[in-house]
């Protein structure tokens, strides 16, 4: 709901045009013309902008007819068309306001008016101090003034593009003033610092302030809507500038309410923030709503709001639950009230017309809400050093309001309360109540993006005992911190020291009795953290035997930066709890020998292998080393621990272990024991956890041994969950089994430690991925492994390191003329993907086909016919395929020789029994159909699931957008690349993405020629064809649209074209699905760029009989081609609009050459969607201006009709005919015998899509 933070300011600084201070002639600034016939002219040293130099005065020529003095400044110096427009100093020292006219006038002397309200902006720094960017409207009834108020001084803001005709700053030549005054008045305005600016001025739109008014009345009838029963607690803080409410007055609540115009800027912005300051007693609280359209807004329950204070720090609150959703301002707080639109129910923004403050009366004296302004705000940020406070328990009034908006599903264990603390403020207290089993605590904030603009977590807290604590986020997974991760502690006193977390899977953070000050934890110690998903931060004591531990917490901030520590090394994390539960089953940190070791890890049997103790190889500081023989070997070890009531708390069990590098994995047979051996059963999931932060979920194999594989050079933790082990009483549990084997190529070392127990099995960080081999050692590794099979009839496979997705890990290398290979999942809901993706080389000579299909319910195929698509891994191009059709009606994949990328097949192309059995799913298997299979060489890597927003081509219709009508938008990738398979071009044509120049979004697609000559060059048509096909292959449904449009932008690239047309001409075609084509004649509708008004075209014949529509160069704006004037080729075939499958944009090839087009927006529109068409029938009609009527106006002529009407006057055909092409003026032929009757009939009025009928 905020937004993104805002930095430093890297916007464009205003380029001055002109301060007049060097100026010796008053000609040379305002035209000589004027000064002639309209104005007195005056340098003036007494009163300018600057402190040096001096403004120019303008006082209107008394002359009892004129109303405006006009005064042309000259304009010259622009050196390019980025301005937004101009900015004058202005000053008017009258008592009373003065309107001026604004006008432009280009560089070929046309004035361009203003249109009727259109915005402005001023900046009024009367007497030194800069207030808010106010933003004004152009005058509609006085002929487009702007207004300027009484003794106003500052700076005005007026737009290039607000006129009725399309110019650019560097199009100008002269900004016309015009002072509007009564007959025999003078009207004297000084001007100074002409400038250009490039940028809005201010993201913060102020809609109102005080500064205006002289009295509280005043003030009440023009902004104000105001219950009587409030009234008298309100007045006008002259001085200030401020409306001040009397909060503490006693008076019955009632309607305070601030008026203002809503308009379409609102829906650019993210919401209101109100400047504010209250009273130093009692905490306010207002009923926010807005007003919209006659309907009150009030923000829905526990929504978000927003304060910051002077100092920049911003504080993240929450509105009260209930109907009523209050805001609560703290006393004696001076800053901004920010209130999201979102937090509101559902509104039109740019309809709100009232903001009410409808504060919470109360009989409490010295309190109150004094309000200096509202404005507009896009976005918040954070200043310098200034904290975002996302949780300061302020806003809960009872331990039950906290408790409720916690989560805690262990209240029988850990107690919580509102208490106010020693810091001056309330937080929340922890308690442990009871010592049966662990516990936690979770504080709950909305998500946002801010913490992607900050460093870390820092949490106030204090303990009364040693404790230990477990901290973790959560976004769309829980997430703990790394082991040995690094966090801060920053006493009270202001004394900091950086920390190790424990080195097990819990990774707790170390408290001391009485600790009092700030935890600091980087959000690079949480493992796979989202950072704009972060939603909940939980709190997890480690708990003991004992109860009373108690833990105060407050502030839970996001900071930037790390606090300066005293201690050079991070101090590591040592346990000191009494009476801790088991956590740490077996380490050997305290060994000082081999012998040592064996007694806490006794080695059973060993058979060409030995175990060592390690002091330099381990996970903390020593480990136990096996060591194997050159022809492999098998050690078995077991350790024992008393039983433990514990133990039914917690997950399982892990163990760090790493193996040295080698050909194949070791393979590791794990059981527990109770009264009888328990191990592993078969298929069943562990986990790897490697010291890279990757956590992958594999399987045993899925024969009675059930092996665990420890990959050669793997380095991190295993998790072995006692749901994968037959069942047993965990109560009972006192002995772990390791049997580790390897053969003549696996590891020749193992080392293993610390031998702990975890609560949570790790949060998988790729489960999507199905599988990527990494972590297969050899061939041999996988054929143990139980989730992969393989039928081949024919031929190899193998694990191999040549042809890797990534060019890092495994690949998984085919060489068959035929066979299967299943690649087994866990069966979960995967509707959250759109389908299957995986990595292939085909390093054979010919195509390789391969037949995907999956394993639900049953055996699920692909339709011949439907779609997949192939990403090249090297040049980004992505191409829609369709399925062959193999063995009866499964459809394969074709895979070009030499081919290396990515295959994307949608669960849309797959028959209906995928999608109905999604969450059976458990297999997905490549097939070499051996009738059809050609020895293929194929390397896979990387299978997995993908989803359109996140795959690597974003979205596999690239073409499709996400606003309904929207065809082509070119927001859907950066690359013309990624068009490939939907945009084809002549091949004399240069078609890119440009970033930067659109109609909408961020690109356009660009259309250019290398080509600068016409020498040897054929002129002919050059075409663009864009695809509108569906994934499957459908065509595009726009039949309840009337046409096609989109916007064009023509600029010329600087290339001599002296001899050639400076228009380039345009032409379109369409199937839909046959072809079809405009004619001569045709109409289509053209809506510059700053224009409101919709101008009609012809179509027009080129030489050859192609027909266009011809543009200047410099022209911008959307072109409107409706499906009635669209004709097919053949008069036996039939358009239809519900079967649109490609568009063809034709330029006239010599009428390209030196000009870049841009096109955007290519979109199905409604008539009724165009703007201020003049239609016959309109009072202002006039059909002569009309080109849809008439070739050209000598023809209308020729043919005599009368301008005044449109009825015919004289001419005709030799029989008589009188002859019409005006719309409205319809022949009917009634033949009775021979005879025939002519009869006209004159329509007032006919729909825009029936007029050529």
């Amino acid at each position: 709901p905020i937004g993104s933070f805002v930095s430093a300011d890297d916007t464009k600084d205003d380029v001055l045009l002109d301060d007049f201070n060097n100026a010796a002639d008053m000609s040379a600034i305002i035209d000589a013309d004027d000064l002639n016939r309209w104005v007195d002219a005056s340098f003036d040293r007494n009163i300018k902008y600057s402190e040096s130099g001096m403004s120019v005065k303008i006082t209107n020529k008394t002359n009892t007819s004129a109303k405006y003095s006009r005064a042309r400044f000259k304009i010259s110096g622009i050196t390019d068309n980025k301005a937004a427009g101009f900015k004058v100093w202005i000053k008017n020292p009258s008592q009373s306001g003065i309107s001026i006219a604004y006008q432009l006038v280009n560089k070929s002397g046309k004035y361009i008016n203003m249109k009727p309200n259109r915005s402005y902006y001023t900046l009024n720094t009367a007497g030194g101090v800069s207030q808010h960017f106010m933003k004004k409207k152009v005058d509609g009834a006085n002929e487009g003034c702007i207004y300027i108020e009484p003794e106003f001084e500052g700076f005005v803001y007026l737009p290039v593009a607000h006129g009725y005709s399309s110019v650019t700053a560097d199009g100008v030549s002269a900004l016309v003033l015009s002072p509007y005054s009564k007959a025999n008045e003078f009207v004297s305005v000084y001007v100074d610092e002409l400038s250009v600016y490039y940028n809005v001025p201010g993201e913060n739109w102020s809609i109102r302030n005080f500064s205006e008014y002289e009295t509280t009345a005043e003030m009440k009838s023009h902004m104000m809507y105001i219950s009587d029963s409030v009234a008298s607690a309100i007045t006008l803080d002259v001085e200030n500038a401020a409306c001040v409410i009397d909060t503490g007055s006693g008076l019955k609540t009632g309607n305070i309410a601030f008026q203002f115009a809503g308009e379409p800027i609102f829906n650019e912005h993210t919401g209101m923030r109100v400047r504010m300051r209250t009273g130093p007693v009692a905490d306010t609280e207002i009923l926010f709503k807005w007003e919209a359209a006659s309907q009150h807004r009030p923000l829905k329950a526990n929504s978000p709001y927003y304060l910051i204070d002077t100092a920049g720090n911003i504080y993240a609150k929450k509105a009260s639950g209930g109907s009523d959703a209050l805001i609560t301002i703290p006393a004696a707080f001076d800053g901004w009230l920010y209130v999201p639109f979102s937090s509101a129910y559902p509104m039109t923004y740019s309809d709100i017309f009232r903001l009410y403050l409808n504060v919470v009366m109360a009989d409490i004296p010295n309190r109150s809400l004094t309000v200096y302004g509202i404005s507009l705000y896009k976005e918040l940020s954070a200043a310098d050093g200034a904290a975002f406070v996302i949780n300061d328990f302020e806003d809960y009034k009872s331990t039950k309001e906290l408790k409720d908006a916690l989560t805690n599903g262990n209240a029988d264990i850990l107690d919580v309360a509102l208490e106010n603390n020693a810091w001056g403020s309330r937080g929340m207290k922890i308690t442990q109540v009871n010592t049966q089993k662990s516990a936690s605590v979770a504080v709950n904030f909305g998500a946002s993006s801010a913490a992607q603009n900050f460093d870390g977590f820092k949490i106030r807290i204090k303990t009364n005992k040693n404790a230990d604590l477990l901290i973790k986020t959560e976004d769309t997974a829980h997430r703990p911190m790394y082991a040995k991760a690094i966090y801060y502690l920053a006493s009270s006193a202001g004394k900091a020291y950086s920390y190790r977390a424990s080195s097990d899977s819990a990774s707790l953070v170390q408290l001391e009795a009485g600790f009092d000050g700030w935890i600091y934890i980087p959000f690079t110690s949480f493992n796979q953290v989202k950072l704009s998903e972060i939603y909940r931060v939980w709190f997890v004591p480690e708990l003991t035997n004992e109860t009373g531990t108690e833990f105060l917490i407050d502030d839970i901030v996001l900071y930037k930066g790390s606090p300066q520590v005293i201690n050079d090394t991070p101090i590591d994390f040592k346990r000191v709890l009494p009476n801790r539960p088991v956590n740490a089953i077996l380490d050997f940190d305290d060994c000082t020998s081999t012998e040592e070791m064996t007694k806490k890890l006794k080695i059973s049997k060993a058979t060409g292998a030995k175990a060592v103790l390690d002091t330099e190889t381990a996970q903390n500081k020593n480990s136990c080393k096996f060591s194997f023989a050159d022809n492999g070997g098998e050690i078995t070890a077991m350790t024992e621990f008393a039983k433990n009531a514990y133990f039914s708390e917690i997950t399982g069990f892990s163990f760090w272990v790493k193996a040295s590098d080698a050909a194949e994995s070791v393979k590791l047979l794990y059981k527990l024991e109770t009264n009888e051996h328990r191990p592993v059963k078969r298929g069943a999931v562990y986990y790897l956890a490697d010291k890279n932060g990757r956590v992958i979920s594999r399987k045993a194999s899925a024969d009675e041994s059930a092996l665990i594989s420890i990959p050669a050079g793997y380095e991190g933790w295993v998790y072995i969950p006692f749901s994968s082990i037959y069942p047993m009483n965990i109560e009972e549990l006192y002995r772990i089994w390791f049997i580790f084997t390897a053969s003549e190529k696996a590891s020749d070392s193992v080392w293993i430690d610390s031998i702990s127990c975890y609560t949570d099995n790790p949060v998988t960080t790729n489960n999507d991925i199905i599988n990527d081999f990494d972590y297969y050692s050899s061939t041999a590794d996988i054929l143990l492994d139980s989730v992969f099979q393989t039928s081949a009839q024919s031929g190899s496979f193998s694990i191999e390191s040549a042809y890797r997705d990534g060019k890092s890990g495994k690949s998984l290398r085919i060489k068959t003329s035929g066979g299967g290979y299943k690649f087994i999942f866990s069966s979960e809901n995967r509707n959250e993907y759109n389908g299957f993706m995986f990595y292939i080389k085909n390093a054979s000579k010919e195509t390789a086909r391969l037949l995907p299909q999956t394993d639900s319910a049953g055996r699920d195929s692909f339709i011949p016919g439907k779609a997949y698509y192939t990403e090249d891994i090297y040049t980004g191009a992505v191409e829609m395929k369709r399925f062959e059709s193999v063995i009866a009606e499964a459809g394969n994949v074709e895979i070009p020789a030499g081919f290396e990328g990515y295959i994307y097949l949608p669960y849309s192309s797959a028959y209906p029994s995928l999608l109905k059995n999604i969450d059976r799913l458990n297999a997905f298997w490549l097939t070499v159909p051996p009738k059809i299979a050609a020895n293929a060489e194929v390397y896979i890597d990387t299978l997995a699931f993908y989803k359109n927003e996140t795959c690597r081509i974003k979205n596999i219709l690239v073409w499709k957008q996400d606003t309904p009508g929207m065809l082509y938008g070119f927001e859907k990738s950066e690359s013309v690349a990624g068009y490939r398979g939907w945009i084809s071009s002549d091949d004399r044509l240069d078609v890119s993405i440009k970033k930067g120049i659109s109609k909408s979004g961020a690109n356009s697609l660009k259309v250019s020629t290398p080509i600068k000559t016409t020498d040897g060059v054929k002129n002919d048509w050059a075409a663009i064809t864009l695809s509108l096909k569906n994934e499957d292959g459908t065509s595009t449904d726009v039949s309840k649209y009337d046409g096609i449009a989109l916007w064009l932008k023509i600029e010329r690239d600087g290339t001599d074209t002296k001899t050639l047309s400076d228009t380039v001409n345009f032409g379109f075609k369409v199937n839909m699905p046959v072809h079809g084509r405009l004619y001569s004649t045709s109409p289509v509708y053209v809506l510059s760029d700053g224009d409101d008004k919709t101008e009609p075209m012809v179509y027009t014949n080129a030489p050859d009989g192609c027909t266009s529509v011809n543009l200047t160069a410099g022209f911008s704006g959307m072109i409107y081609i409706p499906f009635s004037e669209i004709k097919a080729f053949s008069s036996k075939e039939e358009l239809s609009a519900a079967a649109l499958t490609d568009i063809f944009l034709m330029f006239r090839f010599y009428s390209l050459i030196g000009c870049n087009v841009y096109i955007d927006d290519i979109q199905a529109f409604s008539m009724k969607d165009l703007k201020n068409v003049q239609w016959p029938g309109d009072s202002d009609y006039d059909p002569l201006a009309d080109p849809m009527y008439y070739a050209s106006k000598e023809e209308y002529i020729a043919k005599g009709a009368d301008k005044s009407n449109g009825e015919a006057i004289s001419g005709g055909d030799e029989k008589g005919n009188v002859l019409f092409k005006a719309l409205y003026a319809a022949v009917i032929v009634f033949a009775i015998g021979s005879a025939a009757f002519v009869i006209t009939v004159k329509i007032k009025k006919s729909k825009p899509s029936k007029r050529n009928k």
